[in-house]
Parts: structure tokens; C-alpha cells; sequence
């Protein structure tokens, strides 16, 4: 046992990280800062993960990466305009309109957009392999969303698993699923409950299809 304890205290005095990173705790590893509070277990230990080592640490975000402005963590670029408050103040969900990055809504295509009129058109043709894409919907207070697609062609399948559209009732993917839909045929009219809406387009390695085009209408949430 004291050959152990000798032993483990020689490895950590000997483990030297380089500028930028961080030193496991336990000793056991070095890890680049920008994993620091990523939601990611990267040290065995977990001190990766530990809130009070990440403050301690200068983050440097890579470039697939966005820094929170707020604390300077770095979260993946992918969980920017994701429908997501990654970084705790919803900094990583504003300007959605704007392209992220590329690859980030697939093939490099401005995919992620906030809209807030009382009436307008989403839509996606000829869409690529591999892309998520989402549209924020807000309307006025008071007012329902009605969701009515004028065209829609996505592949087929019986769980829509593989290319799918998927509308949720609520600023956010998290908010409760109102339909997820593929193939051919136009699904009826979604209504919302509240005023946001987030309508999600995803699809997967294989197979591509015309797509699909909506319109949605503010109404009165009693109408």
C-alpha cells in the first residue's frame, strides 16, 4: 500500500500539462480547456466537470465551438440555435437567423431561423442528407399558431425515424411533441396551444426528397 501511495504522488508530480490545458485531478490525464464544463465526463475522475476547476481555467474555445459570452464555456457549435439554453442566459439561442456554421444545419446551409410575424411561410426543397434544421415561431400574446402545409415530400417510413418534420408546442425542442411526419402525403393543420411554435426538419444519411413548404396564422387562442 505505500509503494502505491509512493507511487501515485510521483505520477501527479510528474505529469506537466501543456498551456491551455488542464490536469486531471487524480493525475491521471491532461485535457484541453475548452472540454471544461462541456457536459462531457473527459478526466476519469470527472474534475473536468467540476465547476469550481472550470472557473479557476481560461477557456479557448476551438472553432467548432461557440463561447457562452456570459461565462466563457465553450459548448458544441451544433448545440447553437438548437432550441436549447446551453449556455444558461439563451445567448447561444439569438440570431438564429444567420448561418451557424458550416455543417452545422448540413452541407453548410443557413437552416436555423427565428420568425415572429403573425402570419408567414417556412420551407425547405430539395433538401440534402444530413441536415437539422429549425424555425422559432412567435405570434402575438393571446394568439394560437395553425400550422398548414401546402406541399410535403420526405421519405417514407412507419416510425418517420429516417427524414421527418416534427412541430413541438413551445419555444424549444424540449416542449411537448404536437406531430412528427414523413412521406408523401400533407399532414392536417397543426394548432398550437400558446403562441411559439418550433417546427423541427430532419434528415438522415441516405435518400433525398422535394421537401416540404407551410404556412402558419396567428388565431385567437378561444377561436
Amino acid at each position: 500500500m505505500e509503494f502505491a501511495v509512493v507511487f501515485l504522488l510521483i505520477f501527479r508530480a510528474a505529469l506537466a500539462c501543456d498551456p491551455g490545458e488542464f490536469a486531471c485531478t487524480d493525475g491521471s490525464d491532461c485535457v484541453t480547456t475548452s472540454w471544461l464544463c462541456d457536459g462531457w465526463q473527459d478526466c476519469d475522475d470527472s474534475s473536468d466537470e467540476v465547476q469550481a476547476n472550470c472557473d479557476a481555467h481560461p477557456y479557448n474555445c476551438d472553432a467548432n465551438q461557440f463561447e457562452c459570452p456570459n461565462s466563457g464555456r465553450c459548448i458544441p457549435l451544433i448545440w447553437r440555435c438548437d432550441g436549447d439554453d446551453d449556455c444558461g442566459d439563451y445567448s447561444d439561442e439569438q440570431d438564429c437567423s444567420q448561418t451557424v456554421a458550416p455543417g452545422g444545419g448540413g452541407a453548410g446551409s443557413s437552416c436555423n431561423h427565428v420568425q415572429s410575424s403573425d402570419t408567414g411561410t417556412i420551407s425547405l426543397t430539395n433538401y440534402q442528407n444530413n441536415q437539422d434544421c429549425l424555425w422559432t415561431i412567435s405570434v402575438s400574446s393571446g394568439n394560437a399558431i395553425v400550422l398548414q402545409f401546402t406541399s410535403f415530400s420526405l421519405e417514407e417510413d412507419s416510425f418517420c425515424e429516417y427524414d421527418y418534420v416534427a412541430v413541438y408546442d413551445g419555444p424549444t425542442v424540449t416542449s411537448p411533441l404536437l406531430g412528427k411526419f414523413c412521406g408523401s402525403t400533407p399532414p392536417g393543420p397543426v394548432r398550437s396551444t400558446g403562441n411559439q411554435i418550433v417546427v423541427r426538419f430532419y434528415s438522415d444519411y441516405s435518400g433525398v426528397y422535394d421537401g416540404f413548404e407551410a404556412t402558419y396564422t396567428a388565431v385567437p387562442l378561444n377561436a
